[in-house]
């Protein structure tokens, strides 16, 4: 099984079998907050892989390099559960929207000045 999950088609193969399982089998008017917790968890993986291979693309159609690519994917997606999270639960507004987006925007700035700003 190890050798099997080396390559990456393996994974997104996978995730997809286990979100189907997942959304097909279990219903979550029925179950437990922890089980949206896991779709939460699930829909995060997705949106991770999506925003990934987005980035790849847009990357090898410029021709340009983008050096923060998984942090702008893990950022993407850390928004995105947040704002569904919130929507959710009835507690999205514009300003929290645009909070999560302040924040997110920092992150990206003050990242990127520990990669690069930072040589001594």
């Amino acid at each position: 099984m190890p050798q099997l999950l080396k390559h990456r088609y393996n994974w997104l193969i996978l995730l997809g079998l286990v979100n189907l399982l997942y959304f097909s089998l279990l219903d979550p008017g029925a179950n437990k907050s922890v089980v949206l917790f896991g779709g939460f968890l699930l829909l995060a993986a997705d949106l991770y892989l999506l925003l990934r291979v987005v980035l790849f693309v847009l990357e090898r159609l410029t021709g340009r390099q983008i050096t923060l690519r998984r942090r702008m994917a893990l950022l993407g997606t850390v928004v995105v559960i947040i704002l569904l999270a919130l929507q959710s639960i009835g507690q999205l507004s514009v300003r929290d929207a645009l909070a999560v987006l302040g924040v997110g925007i920092i992150f990206v700035f003050y990242s990127s000045y520990f990669r690069f700003g930072r040589r001594s």
